[in-house]
């Protein structure tokens, strides 16, 4: 069976594939933000990522795998307007939420000076993505991590990948031979990257755009292409429990040797397809509760703040995690039903866009 037969059925996993990585970010953003180490997940995986890590890097996959079908049937003023609906609404409530009713419930400076300070000014400009601030003035200063919501660093990424997807599709990238060169080149420069410059996550090089550093840039990059691939190459793909078990055989086989974070980048993208099509559960999370995914992500970071700053950071990692999680998901699902779906709503205001829908189910994207 290949992708595309799989896909066809419409039966997936894709939602709770991402409701699973918005919970490894929230798990492992709780060792960070108690000041302890190291991350369990960071060990379980022989060192190939952190769970914050593999799971943005499982959102990048589905990202590029999704996102590929969505530039490729609909027409460029709909594509972008359906990336801006999924983004911006959920950013808009959280955003709200930070500065109107976090901030003043924990900041150390009156409420009129911090309403009106500059820097509350700069984190409502969090609404356009670009460039987003991380920090509310008074807001946790005393706590190891000074940060209101460090998990929209990613939005920055993943809305310049929107944005270069139906360029690389001019100049035919998306092809089948376009997107494999597309792959090889950005493949090439990780490897460039991390050993004739030197990139890491302690060096992330210059900024490529607002909130984007050449770093993530090219390793999440690749991750995003990979998904891409995997979608413009569908129908030749098998959804393979061979090509899986090679996968992390590679893996096994190149764990703490020169090349792996390589290997890591270039066998995860298959992986996470394969995990969606290859047994669809019959447990249908977004059926059941909706699709939380997002907002769940996005509330994960000031919950646990808030969380650390009543209890202290003492309680601890595991405690931390266990408290915020269902609190993560209750906002993920309060975001989805009032914000996020009603938005996605207005994608099928045209009829054109709804016949495609009809035609090309997928997953909310």
């Amino acid at each position: 069976m290949t992708i595309q037969e799989a896909f066809e059925t419409r039966a997936n996993n894709f939602d709770l594939l991402r409701l699973v990585a918005a919970l490894l970010v929230l798990w492992s953003h709780s060792y960070t933000l108690t000041g302890t180490g190291p991350e369990l997940f960071h060990w379980l995986t022989d060192g190939y990522d952190t769970g914050g890590g593999m799971g943005v890097a499982i959102f990048f996959a589905i990202s590029g795998f999704l996102v590929a079908r969505s530039v490729t049937v609909h027409a460029s003023g709909q594509y972008l307007l359906n990336r801006i609906l999924r983004i911006v609404p959920a950013l808009a409530l959280v955003t709200v939420f930070e500065i109107f009713c976090l901030g003043p419930m924990v900041t150390s400076l009156g409420l009129v000076d911090y309403l009106l300070h500059p820097d509350t000014l700069q984190h409502a400009r969090n609404i356009f993505v670009f460039g987003v601030s991380f920090t509310l003035p008074g807001v946790f200063t005393s706590l190891p991590h000074t940060g209101v919501n460090g998990s929209i660093w990613t939005l920055a990424l993943e809305c310049g990948f929107y944005l270069l997807l139906p360029v690389a599709m001019v100049c035919g990238l998306l092809s089948r031979r376009g997107v494999l060169l597309l792959v090889a080149a950005v493949a090439g420069l990780v490897l460039w990257g991390s050993q004739a410059w030197g990139l890491s996550w302690a060096n992330m090089g210059g900024e490529l755009w607002a909130g984007a550093s050449l770093f993530p840039v090219l390793r999440y990059g690749l991750v995003f292409v990979l998904g891409a691939a995997l979608w413009v190459h569908r129908g030749s793909v098998p959804v393979s429990g061979g090509l899986a078990l090679a996968c992390l055989i590679l893996l096994y086989a190149f764990a703490n040797r020169p090349g792996a974070q390589l290997v890591y980048l270039m066998a995860l993208p298959y992986l996470v397809i394969y995990v969606a099509l290859a047994r669809p559960l019959s447990f249908d999370v977004k059926e059941r509760f909706g699709d939380m995914s997002y907002g769940a992500y996005l509330f994960a970071f000031p919950m646990q703040q808030l969380l650390i700053w009543a209890f202290g950071p003492e309680v601890g990692p595991t405690a931390i995690s266990a408290m915020a999680t269902p609190l993560a998901l209750a906002a993920g699902f309060v975001s989805w039903h009032l914000v996020e779906r009603p938005a996605l709503d207005l994608r099928y205001r045209r009829g054109v866009t709804q016949d495609l829908a009809r035609r090309h189910p997928a997953p909310t994207v």
